[in-house]
């Protein structure tokens, strides 16, 4: 089965809108989605990307706003922006422990829906509680995973691989030795796919 390296970092609404198209694709070539959560801040200014953030320019954050939700339209997605950073490094740490229980789906569905599809808080304790229990997941486990040095290990590991990959920021796509940025680039992963099956 092919692969399609997926780079994503909870922080960026891009990254939750094409994952539903990333599934999409991913079916009609029978490709899996090989997950990659990686720190979207060091990845920018690791790659000398280091621009200020969208948050901080008040006419693309406008407009960033209405595109997340033309996106969102085009895909049939709910979206909710709360107008602000969510995700960090324990979300995108937590989507290791559920790679590692082969649970990934669910734990980005759940996630993402959350902090996207709602607007809801990253850091909020109950939703962290509620998603232990729904995922049917010892919550002292998930933690202890979060805080350990394997955990830090691996997010380095998948780092590293981002930075062989030239992954400059989120979302990122890998097919083969192919690299594409961003959410609008998706027909194109689509089309490589199909001239090279």
């Amino acid at each position: 089965m092919r692969k399609i390296t997926f780079y994503f970092d909870f922080l960026s609404p891009y990254a939750y809108l094409a994952r539903y198209k990333l599934m999409e694709i991913a079916a009609k070539h029978n490709c899996e989605i090989v997950y990659r959560p990686i720190d979207l801040k060091r990845a920018k200014v690791e790659s000398g990307n280091d621009g200020p953030s969208t948050l901080m320019i008040a006419n693309k954050l406008a407009f960033a706003n209405k595109d997340f939700e033309r996106w969102a339209k085009i895909y049939g997605v709910p979206f909710r922006s709360i107008g602000g950073p969510v995700g960090g490094r324990d979300l995108n740490v937590g989507a290791l422990y559920a790679i590692k229980k082969n649970c990934a789906e669910e734990y980005l569905d759940r996630v993402y829906l959350h902090c996207w599809g709602m607007g809801g808080k990253a850091d909020d304790a109950e939703f962290l509680s509620g998603l232990m229990s729904k995922m049917g997941w010892d919550e002292a486990d998930f933690n202890a995973f979060v805080a350990s040095d394997e955990a830090e290990a691996e997010y380095e590991r998948t780092f590293q691989l981002a930075a062989a990959d030239h992954v400059f920021g989120v979302p990122a796509f890998v097919v083969d030795d192919e690299l594409w940025w961003g959410n609008d680039r998706l027909f194109m992963v689509d089309e490589y796919l199909s001239a090279h099956h």
